[in-house]
């Protein structure tokens, strides 16, 4: 009992003293002997070493406690004990007498932080430790735009490859959306860049409507309402226009037949892709716009054309290229008039017309003209135009080709004139046509109106045949009668053809 009380006397005066007992406490069966703090009547107290009592040094002050601040804050640490030396730390971690960092001056803090410090001296314990907390607010100063970055070739008029970046900082405020005005080079006025820790970027297509240097805005904001704008400049060259080189028309054409016909070229685009090569084969009977094949390192499209006249040919290349933008050349090819063994094809020479006026007694007097004339075959030996002679010098062209071809077709043709207009009225009774000749027999009626007035009525026979060495034998006939009067013209024409 009294070792009882002798110990909760000593629990007590360490209570009271907030000191602390650095001693041994031994537990010897059910005995504890407590090496110092006993009264002095303790019979032990003679076996026990004096009791050593450490008190706690001051805990450090911080100037100032803690708080808000901008940009950055010095804080000075304060402490009552003397001699004692500080230690303290930044990341959170407990400083103690072996860890921490000695504090020799004031601590400059940039961010938010805990501070946390502890003082240690010799014949005290260590310190309880201090902390005050530093907040760091905003500083008004909104982002920073730098290292702005572009690449890709632009090309007017054409999609082209873009990609814009740059580095946005805030300080200490947070980065919330870059923007980037692509209008100038056919993009949208506000792009969204995407970030990856300060660097902000965006890839993309953009078509650009002109050439020339073009500027780019790029706009940040912070999430305190805070923005930023920079700008650079991009180059958009011109798109060159595609060119044509090596063009030709080659194969063996004849006017009225078909044939095959070979078209090629090599079309180049310094600053994009070839999309359509044409040639125009209006000029052959062919397409105005035939597309051609690309094969290996040329353009090329074979194919049958009906030509429809003789002569040198011009076939024109166009080549379209990814920009909108067109290239051209030319090549000819020759076709060759007619076809050989047939009526087909054009024919030329001077046809003389003789006329006979029946009035009165015979002799009846006579008269010839010489005529050049030029008659085009179809393919299917038809006629183009019928050359037909009625007098006093006049060579009327009637087109045969589209309603002169069947027994009973008719045709009206009206002819102004001064003092007379000729009306003639044409109607078949008879056709025949081959590959080597040609025939039609027609009744005709010529009615004059104006200064005189009157009609001469008769037939008409015109006959060609193909004779060897491609020469065309021409016979003509026209006998015709004046209405009431008894006076009969007779008219007839004769000639040979050859081709042109």
């Amino acid at each position: 009992m009294q070792r009882g009380i002798r110990n909760a006397w000593l629990g007590s005066q360490i209570g009271q003293q907030g000191i602390r007992v650095i001693g041994l406490v031994l537990v010897l069966g059910s005995a504890m002997l407590s090496m110092g703090g006993c009264p002095s009547d303790d019979p032990l107290s003679d076996l026990l070493p004096p009791v050593v009592l450490l008190k706690a040094a001051a805990a450090p002050e911080f100037e100032p406690n803690g708080g808000t601040f901008s940009g950055s804050v010095q804080v000075t640490l304060k402490i009552a004990t003397s001699g004692a030396t500080l230690r303290f730390s930044t990341d959170g971690s407990t400083p103690s007498a072996e860890s921490g960092t000695l504090c020799d001056g004031p601590i400059t803090l940039t961010e938010t932080t805990q501070l946390r410090a502890i003082a240690i001296a010799d014949g005290f314990e260590p310190s309880p430790i201090a902390f005050a907390t530093f907040t760091k607010t905003g500083s008004g100063q909104g982002p920073t735009i730098s290292n702005i970055a572009t690449g890709g070739a632009l090309v007017q008029g054409k999609a082209s490859g873009l990609t814009v970046g740059c580095n946005v900082t805030a300080g200490d405020r947070q980065v919330q959306s870059v923007v980037v005005d692509l209008r100038s080079v056919g993009g949208p006025a506000a792009q969204a860049l995407s970030g990856y820790g300060s660097y902000w970027s965006w890839a993309g297509e953009v078509t650009a409507s002109s050439s020339g240097s073009k500027t780019i805005p790029f706009t940040a904001y912070d999430q305190q309402g805070g923005s930023a704008t920079a700008s650079t400049t991009v180059t958009v060259t011109s798109n060159q226009a595609p060119s044509i080189s090596s063009a030709s028309a080659t194969g063996n054409l004849t006017q009225g037949q078909s044939g095959t016909v070979t078209v090629s070229c090599t079309a180049n685009d310094t600053d994009g892709t070839i999309q359509l090569v044409t040639a125009d084969l209006s000029a052959l009977g062919g397409s105005n716009a035939q597309p051609l094949a690309f094969e290996t390192d040329h353009w090329t499209w074979a194919g049958d054309v009906t030509p429809a006249s003789s002569g040198s040919k011009t076939v024109a290349f166009t080549a379209a290229d990814d920009g909108g933008k067109t290239g051209s050349a030319s090549a000819t090819i020759s076709v060759v008039s007619g076809q050989p063994g047939t009526l087909a094809g054009e024919w030329t020479g001077d046809i003389t017309y003789s006329q006979a006026l029946a009035l009165g007694t015979p002799p009846y007097p006579t008269s010839s003209f010489v005529h050049p004339t030029t008659m085009t075959f179809s393919a299917d030996y038809q006629p183009q135009t019928l050359a037909i002679f009625f007098g006093q010098s006049r060579q009327v062209f009637v087109m045969a080709a589209d309603g002169l071809r069947n027994v009973g077709d008719q045709k009206i043709t009206v002819y102004p004139g001064s003092p007379n207009t000729s009306t003639i009225t044409f109607t078949v009774t008879a056709i025949s046509r081959s590959a080597t000749a040609f025939s039609i027999d027609m009744n005709v009626l010529i009615a004059y109106s104006g200064g005189t007035n009157g009609s001469l009525t008769g037939t008409y026979h015109w006959a060609v045949a193909l004779q060897p060495g491609e020469q065309l034998s021409w016979s003509e006939t026209t006998p015709l009668v004046v209405g009431g009067l008894g006076i009969s013209l007779n008219v007839s024409s004769t000639g040979t053809l050859g081709r042109p």
